[in-house]
């Protein structure tokens, strides 16, 4: 599966994006970044030629079929 972030946030990749949270301070905000991290590994991992965006939003990642 091809996952990348949506262009509407350019600042960060999905992966910088969750290895910050993943590194605060909090241990369900560490603990969490680093589950995101692997669901997105395992959802690259797929064997789908489709694309997808992901859009973050309070550490949550959405998926979206557009990059908009």
């Amino acid at each position: 599966m091809h996952l990348t972030g949506c262009h509407d946030q350019k600042s960060q990749t999905l992966d910088e994006f969750y290895t910050e949270v993943s590194q605060q301070e909090s241990v369900v905000c560490r603990e969490g970044g680093k589950a995101m991290l692997d669901i997105i590994a395992r959802l690259r991992g797929l064997p789908d030629a489709r694309r997808f965006f992901g859009l973050t939003s309070h550490h949550r990642l959405c998926l979206l079929a557009q990059d908009t």
